[in-house]
């Protein structure tokens, strides 16, 4: 390898390594580079040490609409405590995707009686969590919602007449 071209690696990684810290420190300075990379945690260790009240409920609120990054009682809760919140309609689908892979009935009966649901992993999943309460009635009604929501697949259609005939 030519020394010109060592000298180029030099220059690059010395640059590199210079953008990374950059970017350390701006993430520990300011929530929104944490969140737009999203390290939730350091998000957080920002925003308790940032002078600006709202900071904290930023990261709150780029959390519950990030999908897969809460469950369904935090968004749920945090839709209510918070209703002139932009994007309601998106924190409600991702309400409705965390509801849908929720383990604990308990956690997902709450969610079922909150607010309607539309889409159908989640009508399911409070189907399930009716039927374990032995609301029976509740149960098949959010089944039928189900089958008439979407389940259009073959796979889906046979695993519901399975579960539901």
């Amino acid at each position: 390898m030519s020394l010109a071209v060592r000298i180029v690696l030099v220059f690059l990684a010395v640059f590199s390594a210079m953008d990374s810290a950059r970017a350390q420190d701006q993430i520990a300075q300011n929530p929104m580079a944490a969140i737009r990379a999203g390290r939730w945690t350091e998000a957080e260790a920002a925003a308790a040490t940032s002078p600006d009240r709202i900071a904290g409920q930023l990261v709150t609120y780029y959390r519950r609409i990030a999908q897969g990054m809460a469950r369904a009682g935090e968004i749920g809760d945090f839709m209510q405590n918070n209703p002139d919140w932009p994007a309601q309609p998106q924190l409600d689908r991702r309400r409705q995707e965390a509801l849908a892979n929720e383990p604990d009935d308990g956690a997902a009966l709450a969610e079922c009686t909150r607010s309607p649901l539309s889409l159908t992993a989640a009508l399911l999943r409070c189907a399930d969590a009716l039927a374990a309460a032995g609301r029976q009635t509740a149960s098949a009604e959010a089944a039928r919602s189900a089958w008439i929501t979407g389940i259009t697949d073959p796979a889906g259609e046979t695993t519901f007449l399975q579960r539901w005939g």
